[in-house]
């Protein structure tokens, strides 16, 4: 059932709410697409219990992605505590220079940099909260913000054994030494291939951000993390934005982070990947 607040949305513009068409893939929220009689559509994301601003917070990374940047991302017509209302992209195939494009296009995010690590408000990565407390060292940023946070989490959850959690604790204490400096970058937040879409002309489209200021090199792990980028896209990243030396080095660490998001939403099937990479950096 939807919301009212969105019936009433979607009745007030005259997109048929009744007749909608379910869209598979969300794994917080439901997903449809609404149609007006002039051709028009919209895609529509709800969920009944969402946690408070989750969808405000959505709105507010898309938006921001797109202002300061020439990527694409789908506009927001309206919002509400358990609905968001976009355009609806029309997928279509990728041009030839898609990956080329994607890879340049990351790299301008990148290059928009702030002084401290975090970002103005908290938002969510999936439903967990993120926090974005405004931070001058990254590796600070990166110990008490993502990693330490999820770890306790999961520990009092039973996700983790103590070992675990210490092990983390261990490596925290060491990111000094095995990350290089870099600035806080403007971050896509949750960039795996299932948050890159094509639109009707077949270029890049960048969907639900978790944006903050962070270490560049995240968002290049986690591209990596579950696959599906053409060597094309980082060939184009780097040469637009050269990364530090050793960067594929530090990927597994970085991809620590929503390993650890993935242990508390999806359970210890991400246990042993957990395990993996702490073995190797703690």
């Amino acid at each position: 059932m939807l919301p009212l607040e969105l019936q009433e949305w979607l009745f007030n513009e005259g997109y048929d709410w009744q007749n909608e068409e379910t869209v598979a893939g969300g794994d917080s929220s439901a997903n449809l697409i609404c149609r007006h009689p002039s051709g028009d559509a919209v895609f529509v994301k709800y969920m009944a219990l969402a946690p408070v601003n989750f969808f405000e917070c959505e709105s507010e990374g898309l938006a921001y992605l797109s202002q300061i940047s020439n990527v694409r991302t789908p506009k927001v017509y309206a919002y509400g505590a358990s609905y968001l209302v976009l355009e609806y992209i029309r997928p279509n195939q990728h041009v030839p220079d898609f990956w080329e494009q994607l890879g340049r296009q990351l790299a301008s995010i990148h290059n928009f940099t702030r002084q401290h690590f975090g970002f103005v408000n908290d938002n969510y990565c999936g439903l967990t909260h993120q926090v974005n407390t405004p931070t001058e060292n990254g590796s600070a940023f990166f110990a008490e913000h993502r990693l330490l946070s999820l770890a306790e989490k999961a520990f009092d959850k039973g996700l983790l054994a103590i070992g675990d959690l210490q092990a983390i604790e261990s490596l925290c204490l060491q990111l000094d030494s095995i990350v290089p400096d870099q600035q806080a970058s403007l971050l896509h937040g949750d960039l795996w291939s299932g948050n890159v879409h094509v639109c009707d002309t077949g270029r890049p489209v960048l969907i639900d951000p978790a944006v903050y200021f962070g270490w560049a090199e995240i968002d290049i792990a986690m591209t990596r993390l579950f696959g599906g980028f053409d060597t094309r896209f980082y060939d184009a990243y780097i040469e637009a934005r050269p990364l530090e030396q050793g960067w594929e080095g530090r990927i597994d660490l970085y991809n620590l982070y929503p390993l650890l998001n993935h242990l508390l939403l999806f359970g210890q099937s991400y246990l042993p990947k957990v395990r993996q990479v702490l073995s190797v950096f703690a």
